[in-house]
């Protein structure tokens, strides 16, 4: 009976753990790991597009390098876009749901300053060569936008993506540390009921030679 007891816990124990190993497998690699790996493509993205603004704003750009910026931008806003869409719908926490919901409108604001500021910069493209003051009054424009408005919405926006990232990062540190700590606790368990079971074993085989002798 001891020894039945013995092998049903231990039935029981490898059961909880592949459970448990199944659940932490799908929190790291389902939700953790995408989570952080979309963030990070975004984010990125994100510091594209700010080279390729700053680029635009630089005086005397010929017409290729400017063609160039407006080209990286639009596949910078292709790929943070793709990984947006395989983030969003990902569970999230309560606090990451919090900073999500004050994300989107801050990246929506510097992406809306963004668009001002590529319009002024094809204003600046349309004005001929010969028309050397309104080339400067655009530049000067576009140079102050890029200072203040847009450069205000970016850090705003991007304080709340770096904080998306580190409640992922902090997530799945702790959904590893804690299979690591339960793989632990199961091998240990498995250990001293095997132990357990085989003086168990023991005792009763002794016990049954003892008996025989006796009759």
């Amino acid at each position: 009976g001891a020894v039945s007891l013995i092998v049903l816990l231990l039935g029981l124990v490898g059961y909880y753990g592949a459970a448990r190993s199944v659940e932490s497998v799908n929190e790291i690699g389902a939700v953790r790991l995408p989570s952080v790996e979309s963030l990070m493509v975004i984010e990125a993205e994100a510091e594209s597009i700010r080279g390729s603004m700053r680029t635009l704003a630089i005086p005397g750009l010929s017409r290729d390098v400017r063609e160039r910026q407006y080209r990286n931008l639009e596949k910078s806003r292709e790929r943070y876009e793709k990984a947006w869409k395989v983030y969003e719908p990902l569970p999230q926490t309560p606090e990451e749901a919090l900073v999500w919901k004050e994300f989107v409108p801050a990246w929506n604001a510097w992406r809306q300053a963004n668009n001002q500021a590529v319009e002024l910069s094809k204003k600046l493209d349309r004005l001929g060569v010969e028309d050397k003051e309104a080339q400067a009054q655009a530049l000067a424009q576009l140079q102050q936008l890029l200072l203040t408005k847009v450069t205000d919405r970016a850090h705003t926006a991007m304080g709340f993506l770096d904080k998306l990232v580190q409640i992922n990062s902090e997530l799945g540190a702790v959904e590893v540390k804690k299979a690591f700590d339960q793989a632990s606790f199961l091998k240990t368990f498995s250990f001293a009921s095997m132990i357990l079971g085989v003086l168990l074993a023991l005792g009763l085989g002794f016990f049954i030679s003892r008996s025989l002798t006796r009759i």
